[in-house]
């Protein structure tokens, strides 16, 4: 078995400067410089004939046109209980063509494919649970350690964010395959399209 996704590859300067603005950040496990990318369609865990056929049928999907990334802000997954930090991806049609496109190929494959909304975005971090106190849940300590940690998270986003938005071209994308994890690599790239 094999866990497969496609991306984009982030370039080293702009990953440069978003691995300095995880300078700071406590409380999270930081995502490696060199794992930065932004999910495209996330296929899962499938056997070594699947991953050939999908190798295949991305061979149909070509990007026509350059395409413009542009980084808007940094930014969090779960604002109750943040679980990550991501830089947002401004809002690209040709990006969500791409997906599309992608998808579309994946379900003739007999691939289910998450129907959540489609958020791009670069994870650069992921934060760490607040404390289990033993036997009790919602005890006033944990509530306090979470809103805790939300405070600090605020005061980082407003701290660190950008000051001008941060942009690159792209005209490849990748298969990448995952290590068995929590998440955040490494990842390898499969193939180049």
């Amino acid at each position: 078995m094999i866990r497969l996704f496609t991306g984009i590859k982030i370039p080293k300067n702009i990953a440069s400067i978003l691995s300095q603005k995880q300078i700071g950040l406590t409380n999270a496990r930081l995502i490696e410089e060199r794992d930065f990318h932004i999910t495209i369609c996330f296929i899962g865990d499938v056997d070594n004939i699947l991953a050939e056929q999908i190798m295949l049928a991305l061979n149909n999907i070509r990007i026509e046109q350059p395409i413009k990334i542009e980084i808007e802000r940094l930014d969090i997954f779960g604002h109750k209980k943040p679980h990550a930090l991501i830089a947002k991806i401004k809002e690209n049609e040709a990006l969500t063509n791409l997906r599309n496109r992608q998808q579309y190929q994946l379900n003739l494959l007999g691939i289910k494919m998450d129907n959540r909304k489609y958020i791009p975005h670069i994870t650069l971090a992921r934060f760490k649970k607040p404390s289990k106190i033993k036997n009790v849940k919602n005890s006033p300590e944990r509530r306090n350690q979470q809103n805790q940690q939300n405070k600090n998270i605020a005061q980082f986003l407003a701290h660190n964010n950008f000051t001008n938005s941060l942009s690159f071209t792209i005209d490849k994308y990748c298969l990448f395959s995952a290590k068995y994890s929590v998440g955040g690599g490494p990842y390898m790239v499969e193939k180049i399209y």
